[in-house]
């Protein structure tokens, strides 16, 4: 049976996926720009003693594993996420929306090896990283809308609150 407190437990669910997610891309960032952080002032002794801790596991190693857990936590978050019916919703935009904030997110890292400022270059790190998920983000939740919809083919049509009329043609028979 679905519940009220069943939806609420998983978007819950969700919302703690998608945190953990923004979690693992901010301790990415804070490592992969840490010395532009540490021009703006944005360090501490004790957050940098926890993250010479956190830096010792293993998806924090290299400069891809922390964005593909960012990612796949993304990723499970939008699969059980329900939004509104669209009718509007096209493939062709869907598509466009994963591919380019894919690219954008996945390549974001050759921004680390521009020559210029640590605060130009973390900045300009920061902003494409957040573009990319920002877009995977938006077309992650259409698309799952999409394949909500598309895969909710019920007989009595509850999203549009119709049920199918008879078809045929009954005639009263007269007299017994």
């Amino acid at each position: 049976m679905d519940t009220g407190e069943d939806k609420r437990g998983l978007r819950k669910i969700n919302d703690l996926t998608r945190m953990i997610s923004i979690a693992v891309w901010s301790i990415d960032c804070y490592l992969a720009c840490y010395l532009a952080f540490a021009l703006w002032g944005l360090t501490h002794d004790f957050i940098d003693r926890i993250m010479t801790n956190l830096v010792k596991l293993e998806i924090f190693f290299g400069m891809l594993k922390p964005k593909l857990a960012a990612l796949v936590c993304l990723l499970f978050s939008l699969v059980g996420a329900k939004g509104k019916k669209d009718e509007k919703a096209k493939w062709r935009h869907l598509i466009l929306y994963l591919a380019s904030g894919l690219l954008v997110y996945s390549l974001s890292f050759l921004v680390l090896y521009f020559q210029g400022s640590y605060t130009m270059v973390a900045a300009l790190y920061i902003c494409f990283t957040i573009t990319g998920y920002l877009l995977i983000l938006a077309g992650g939740t259409r698309l799952s809308r999409l394949i909500q919809v598309n895969l909710n083919k019920d007989i009595l049509n509850t999203m549009n609150e119709t049920f199918p009329q008879e078809e045929r043609l009954l005639e009263n028979v007269k007299g017994c």
